[in-house]
């Protein structure tokens, strides 16, 4: 093989990967407290307790509530808890039954880096009677759900049997950025906010929010052709 086909080789391998923008943290597979690895996404769950119908009908009624706060940002319910690529309330039990790690009833919202600051503070001040839990996402699930997470409210006792503690056991072929974690808002889809006029939320590289100029709640990501155009 001569030389000019080896290097004709060695471009197309090169151009033809596509390597994670933060290798390091993504190829971290250990759970260590001082080289944690890298947080992909969030979850926010509401707690209630299932032998009181009454609190399980309010706390459906707060799931709602939420569905309208962010409805021009939630995507279709998911019917998994991870990696779902948009902003979504979690559809994957029977609300009126347990499931691992929670002892008590709980439903749940998948969060992307992008809208943490969106959706967190809402639920510090609209939960009502109930408890807050927020937990990341980096694959360390004992870490996840102990170390790393935070309540708003009172603390409820979850089983952290089920984990492995020290063990990466999901995460492990995504990173903060890819197509099912996203870290910013692409073209054409809401940067605004529900609480606030004009832009809220970061979009993507080469676009910029732009919001219409009656309605200042209407924003979207949009290309620009040049830095000068952003002052215009």
């Amino acid at each position: 093989m001569n030389m000019k086909v080896i290097l004709l080789l060695s471009l197309f391998l090169t151009f033809s990967c596509h390597p994670s923008p933060y290798p390091k943290q993504h190829n971290n597979s250990t759970c260590s407290l001082s080289n944690p690895p890298q947080i992909v996404s969030y979850h926010m769950h509401i707690v209630y307790m299932l032998s009181n119908p009454d609190e399980i009908l309010q706390a459906m009624e707060l799931r709602e509530r939420s569905r309208q706060q962010f409805k021009g940002f939630l995507g279709p319910d998911c019917d998994h808890s991870f990696d779902e690529g948009r902003l979504c309330l979690i559809n994957d039990h029977a609300f009126n039954t347990t499931v691992g790690p929670f002892p008590v009833g709980q439903w749940s919202m998948f969060v992307p880096l992008t809208y943490l600051g969106m959706v967190i503070p809402w639920f510090s001040q609209n939960r009502g009677r109930f408890s807050s839990y927020v937990h990341p996402n980096s694959g360390c699930m004992y870490q996840d759900h102990n170390e790393w997470a935070y309540w708003s409210g009172e603390k409820w006792p979850i089983d952290l049997t089920i984990f492995q503690k020290d063990v990466k056991a999901n995460e492990l072929d995504h990173y903060a950025g890819d197509a099912a974690n996203p870290t910013c808002v692409t073209e054409s889809f809401n940067c605004g906010s529900p609480d606030f006029y004009g832009p809220g939320l970061a979009c993507c590289e080469n676009t910029t929010c732009v919001c219409d100029r009656i309605d200042r709640k209407k924003c979207t990501c949009q290309k620009f052709k040049s830095y000068k155009n952003l002052s215009s």
